[in-house]
């Protein structure tokens, strides 16, 4: 495996200099019956809206501000209604995956059963969602997975200063998405690591500078791993000390999986509509962050003609790219076409390998969510999609392989996790079919054997990548 340049490694510990306590980056060198799919297959996120088949959860924002990446799935409201009659009245199943499909398709069923207690999983999310525990226990009890409340100290939520009040308020009109975000990642926590306990942090707000502090905040609880299902513009600043306005230092953790959504706007360089507005993004952040274990998406189905009972392709909405300031960690490949530089404000710019992304990936379409918010039509059920299902949903399996601070860890994989996923890729499902836009080296948005930057390293066969 080629490894980075000495130099690049020294100036990635440089950027962290000063930083406050948030770590350096210098890793160690790496050594049931599923729901039938409901066949939606677009390339863009802009083909998704335009076809009627997703709607966004979260609008646009502005610079220095995220964006929650996942998309309600537009069904017949008729339809819609009657089915969720039948949830509440005749026991049916949701539309959608619930969590034995998933378990099922990814090899966790075993594993699901009978790990994760005393485990703790953390999310953070924007604004508050009062209604989360309520919400959380309905999806719980629907899936019959044991109650996770506060009373039973499973379920916790705090402040982005780690405190339980007070809380942030409700999102103002226009952000209400973040509370159908804020169910999604629960749920998924769950449905994956049933017995794993659930830390919710809520950001005063959307912007950065808060959603950072949450993440620190999380950090302090240590959990096994911290979900952040949301995207932000990448920008010089990233790598330098928060005083600077560098945001790098919040996502580095140690011991500790910090997983993020790879994104929905395709690969990094191709214009995307996103029901309001043309994107035309760089790379997104916190998931080009080289110590972040950064999560593409799939379009999961049902295959019985398949040896595992399951087929993936790409999801062609999801991320991919290359950082422009991070520098490639070790256990990457050197790619000519990304190259990042770093210039320390005195007329001194450095170039160097930089950072390619995803490094693993996981479902982001047909997933059943429970939310009461009433943002997208009644309270109830819906179907969602996005790569904000494979945030906590990896942030979970990582639960489940007993990653985290009191974890069993080996030396090469027990400051930044992502590594092994590039050493135990016998351990993932090759996705090797779907692209997600056009790019200069193919595998960096087209699918193939081994790595390729929409799904990584291959979605989760069992725990041994993890």
């Amino acid at each position: 495996m080629q490894r980075t340049t000495g130099y690049a490694l020294m100036t990635a510990a440089l950027f962290l200099a000063g930083c406050g306590g948030a770590g350096t980056f210098a890793p160690h060198p790496a050594n049931q019956i599923g729901t039938a799919s409901v066949g939606r297959h677009y390339n863009s996120v802009a083909d998704g809206v335009a076809a009627g088949a997703i709607k966004p959860v979260c609008g646009p924002v502005g610079p220095g501000r995220a964006r929650c990446t996942a998309y309600v799935v537009v069904q017949d409201g008729a339809a819609t209604a009657a089915q969720q009659r039948a949830v509440a009245s005749h026991g049916s199943p949701p539309a959608g995956f619930g969590p034995a499909d998933l378990q099922s398709a990814y090899g966790l069923a075993s594993a699901a059963k009978s790990k994760g207690s005393n485990t703790l999983i953390a999310v953070v999310d924007a604004y508050d969602t009062p209604q989360a525990e309520r919400d959380l226990a309905v999806y719980r009890d629907k899936y019959g997975l044991p109650p996770c409340t506060t009373a039973n100290h499973c379920f916790r939520k705090v402040n982005q200063n780690g405190k339980s009040g007070p809380l942030p308020p409700a999102p103002p009109p226009g952000f209400e998405g973040w509370q159908l975000e804020t169910a999604l990642d629960l749920e998924m926590v769950s449905a994956n690591c049933p017995k794993c306990s659930v830390l919710l942090v809520e950001s005063n707000d959307d912007f950065m500078n808060n959603l950072g502090p949450a993440v620190n905040a999380a950090a302090s609880f240590a959990p096994a791993a911290i979900s952040n299902s949301y995207v932000s513009q990448e920008s010089p600043a990233d790598p330098g000390p928060v005083a600077n306005g560098g945001l790098l230092a919040y996502y580095v953790h140690p011991n500790i999986a910090v997983v993020a959504g790879s994104g929905d706007f395709s690969y990094m360089t191709t214009p995307a509509w996103d029901g309001f507005e043309w994107i035309i993004p760089g790379a997104l952040i916190p998931a080009a962050f080289p110590s972040v274990v950064a999560v593409g998406g799939t379009e999961l189905s049902q295959d019985r003609s398949a040896a595992r009972g399951w087929t993936e392709t790409v999801w062609g909405a999801t991320g991919s790219g290359c950082s422009a300031f991070e520098p490639m960690p070790s256990w990457q490949r050197a790619e000519p076409s990304c190259v990042g530089s770093f210039s320390d404000g005195q007329r001194h710019t450095w170039t160097f390998p930089s950072r390619v992304y995803g490094d693993v990936a996981y479902a982001a379409d047909n997933v059943a969510e429970y939310d009461s918010s009433g943002v997208y039509g009644p309270p109830g059920w819906h179907v969602l999609a996005g790569t904000s299902i494979g945030s906590p949903a990896i942030a979970a399996i990582y639960g489940l392989a007993g990653y985290g601070p009191d974890g069993n860890r080996n030396s090469d994989d027990g400051d930044f996790p992502a590594q092994k996923l590039y050493a135990s890729r016998h351990s993932l499902f090759d996705i090797t079919a779907g692209f997600n836009g056009t790019c200069t080296a193919a595998y960096l948005c087209n699918a193939g054997s081994g790595y390729d930057g929409p799904s990584g390293n291959g979605s989760p066969n069992g725990l041994g990548a993890f």
